[in-house]
């Protein structure tokens, strides 16, 4: 999954303005005096629940399989319910200690009557007490109501995230020049985890965590960029690099991982406008821009 980025596709020209509705975290409604919702654990169970709610983000990237979901995502997933209809979803993650909050959405049924600030709630009640020192999450930067909701809960804002669809024909007709540092692509080693998560001002654990996930393979440029590639999503969270020319050449040596049949690549990439510039100016296709937001907890 997008990271973990999952958002609404777009085919506008490159730098348009994206969809209001192309963001990962829903809009959450205020508190209502009068919410009837209970949080529970989510189980391999919910699997039908969670792919009816994920259309709710209005989204056309296909939920993750039944596998998946009971392997990777039940395990640190909050179900919210009204009686005994499943009416919302929180997913988080771990890594080392610091927690993410990845997906958040509410049925139309329950919209402002605080069951997404009650899934929040929990959320931090439960990362806090497995140790986490603080909590961030992604939500559109032009979505002020829910931007007012996170500020409520304490988040902060941290910095903005450029999200980009690249086309692979695009990658195709790169010429070498274009990406001189093609051949030094290689496996990411554990052991160089700390510096990169330190030079791209990474959560400690991120790539541990990324680790642990199916189907997602790590590759980097010594430490000047790095990925972690999903080819079943398909998509790259994170994506960075310290310039364009490694951001290319990055993207060119996972061009030979990619599936067949599929024509483009999600990359998350940061708030490099250099690096972003540099897609651009090759065809990556604008799909929308993130803020994160962090709350400390410990």
């Amino acid at each position: 999954m997008a990271e973990e980025y999952h958002g609404q596709n777009r085919t506008d020209k490159v730098r348009s303005k994206p969809d209001p509705q192309s963001f990962r975290i829903l809009l959450i409604e205020p508190m209502s005096p009068s919410t009837h919702v209970s949080i529970r654990e989510a189980t391999a169970d919910d699997y039908a629940s969670y792919v009816r709610l994920f259309a709710e983000l209005g989204l056309d990237d296909v939920p993750i399989n039944a596998e998946k979901f009971s392997v990777e995502m039940a395990p640190s997933t909050l179900i919210a319910c009204r009686g005994d209809a499943v009416v919302g979803y929180a997913h988080y993650r771990m890594m080392s200690e610091n927690a993410h909050l990845s997906q958040l959405v509410s049925d139309r049924s329950v919209r402002r009557t605080g069951a997404g600030r009650a899934l929040i709630t929990d959320v931090i009640r439960r990362v806090r007490a497995l140790g986490a020192t603080d909590i961030a999450l992604n939500v559109r930067p032009d979505n002020a109501p829910a931007m007012g909701l996170y500020e409520s809960c304490g988040f902060v804002p941290t910095e903005t995230s450029t999200h980009v669809r690249m086309p692979w024909a695009a990658v195709d007709r790169l010429p070498p020049a274009a990406i001189p540092h093609r051949a030094e692509v290689r496996p990411l080693e554990p052991a160089a985890d700390r510096v990169l998560e330190g030079r791209f001002q990474l959560p400690a654990g991120t790539f541990a965590f990324q680790r642990t996930r199916q189907d997602v393979m790590l590759a980097a440029i010594g430490d000047r960029a790095v990925a972690a590639f999903d080819s079943t999503f398909p998509g790259a969270y994170p994506f960075r690099a310290i310039d364009g020319a490694h951001a290319l050449s990055l993207v060119a040596g996972l061009r030979p991982f990619a599936r067949a049949g599929d024509e483009m690549v999600n990359l998350s990439l940061g708030s490099s406008e250099e690096v972003a510039d540099a897609l651009f100016d090759v065809g990556a296709i604008l799909r929308f821009r993130t803020m994160r937001m962090l709350l400390v907890v410990a």
